[in-house]
């Protein structure tokens, strides 16, 4: 996998969220490499959390370039999101904004359509150990809001561990 490109794995990071959701729509839904439509594959996180306390945290094992990623909508309009910022760090605790949906209206995501997916390039790409998705506000008023899956991509940088690769 060294240095390609190539969508992140439940295996390189570990998820958290301290964003209070649906309990039976838990955060992990929207990393979990399930991109079906059916049944609980979502997380609702809640709407009265916003604009700063609706996140996904990832802390990777080693680090990731994420060049791109994908978010795919739940099933019902007013639980859009609808602006969210993609932050990188490596340490944790400072944050570097590489991708804005949120300071100008003209980037808002107004038009989902049920369970459709949609992919944003990165503005400013790094490597970085830990991502930070934060949502500040959703398309319409409910009492959550709906993500299927967020699929990060990038350049994975895990270290060789077979030497034995062919020249």
């Amino acid at each position: 996998y060294v240095g390609m490109t190539r969508s992140a794995e439940i295996a390189d990071a570990t998820l958290t969220s301290n964003t209070p959701s649906h309990t039976n729509y838990a955060f992990s839904k929207a990393f979990d490499q399930d991109k079906t439509t059916d049944g609980n594959n979502r997380w609702w996180p809640r709407q009265d959390a916003l604009p700063n306390n609706v996140s996904l945290n990832w802390q990777f094992k080693n680090p990731f370039r994420v060049t791109s990623y994908k978010i795919r909508a739940g099933s019902t309009a007013n639980r859009y999101i609808k602006a969210f910022i993609l932050y990188g760090s490596n340490n944790g605790s400072t944050w570097t904004n590489i991708d804005d949906m949120n300071a100008s209206s003209s980037n808002h995501q107004t038009n989902w359509a049920a369970n459709e997916e949609k992919t944003f390039t990165v503005d400013s790409a790094g490597d970085y150990s830990y991502y930070k998705f934060v949502v500040t506000e959703a398309n319409a008023s409910n009492n959550y809001m709906e993500i299927r899956e967020i699929d990060l991509i990038g350049v994975d940088y895990s270290p060789i561990t077979d030497f034995n690769l062919p020249i």
